[in-house]
């Protein structure tokens, strides 16, 4: 088994090359007369696939010690190298999961599932985020397969592969609880968050520089169906600015080249003069507006519509609601 100075300097090489890490765990570590063991198991939609494990066996012909396990299973393929007990795998190792692959952990291992602390790289597009802590609670997610053998539980971080960190409480691996948020511009908040979203009205401004931020909460609802997104917006300097000069917190799409959201106009050191979208009026028109300091202010827009086309006819409302806060 690996020693604890092992597992270090593999954490350390991790950290810089996960692949060379891989590598070097299994020429370092993986016997020269190991067990070559194939077998079949099902991938995530239930089709058979053939596995194959290299490394050591028990008595009793139990994979146990070190070794190596490649699952080519279409999108849950999984490459494990590390510590085995009773057949499962136990204690440390490093895996690779998805094709490309989609994630990369090192760390814990208890009864094939991430299991205590560890620090895991998850791909964003053609980047990695990384996230750091303890894991725990397995829950198989059929949409995330990257999280389907544990998940960050506790207080953990994540750095972002923008530049941006989040420390704090983690839940199911979703930011969930009481959470620090520093972006790379140095403005730096905190507050409650549940499913990776803040809670507005526990917002905290901890900027050193404690220029005013827009909190903003866009809730767009079409008859039965409705999306929230919450937002932070960040004005990188005093003085006219468009909404390209905004650092921008949030899930979904603030603003769209053609029809921004809000197009930040002036800011001063206790207020922020913007523009809202017309689709937040009855008129269909855009609007200015300037907000101070712990000042809230709410748009809504109601929008009929109808439609008719070789014979179909179709009427349909869109609600449209907006609340911005000035912190």
């Amino acid at each position: 088994m690996t020693t604890e100075a092992y597992r270090k300097a593999l954490i350390e090489l991790f950290e810089l090359d996960p692949e060379k890490a891989f590598q070097k765990f299994e020429e370092e570590m993986l016997p020269a007369k190991s067990k070559e063991i194939e077998f079949e198991s099902r991938n995530c939609l239930g089709g058979k696939v053939r596995d194959l494990y290299t490394g050591e066996v028990n008595k009793t012909g139990q994979r146990h010690g070190i070794g190596r396990l490649e699952h080519d299973g279409l999108s849950d393929k999984h490459i494990y190298i590390g510590e085995w007990a009773n057949d499962k795998e136990n204690g440390f190792g490093i895996v690779f999961e998805g094709e490309l692959p989609d994630s990369k952990y090192i760390g814990g291992f208890k009864d094939n599932k991430k299991s205590g602390h560890g620090i895991l790289f998850l791909r964003n597009r053609r980047v990695y985020d990384r996230y750091e802590g303890e894991f725990g609670n397995y829950k198989y997610d059929e949409y995330s397969i990257s999280w389907r053998n544990g998940c960050l539980q506790g207080h953990g971080t994540c750095r972002f592969a923008n530049g941006n960190y989040y420390e704090g409480e983690f839940l199911d691996g979703k930011r969930r609880g009481q959470g620090t948020f520093i972006c790379t511009n140095g403005f730096k908040f905190h507050g409650e968050w549940v499913d990776n979203r803040f809670c507005i009205d526990s917002f905290h401004n901890d900027s050193s520089t404690k220029e005013p931020v827009l909190v903003i909460e866009d809730s767009n609802k079409d008859d039965d169906s409705r999306i929230t997104y919450h937002y932070l917006v960040f004005p990188r300097k005093k003085g006219i600015i468009t909404y390209r000069d905004a650092t921008i917190i949030g899930s979904g799409t603030i603003f769209e080249e053609e029809s921004p959201l809000i197009n930040i106009l002036e800011v001063t050191d206790d207020s922020i003069t913007y523009e809202i979208r017309k689709n937040y009026s009855s008129d269909y028109k855009p609007r200015i507006d300037t907000i101070h300091r712990n000042e809230k202010k709410s748009y809504t827009g109601i929008h009929e519509h109808s439609y008719h086309y070789d014979g179909d006819d179709a009427e349909w409302t869109d609600i449209n609601s907006f609340t911005v806060i000035c912190k």
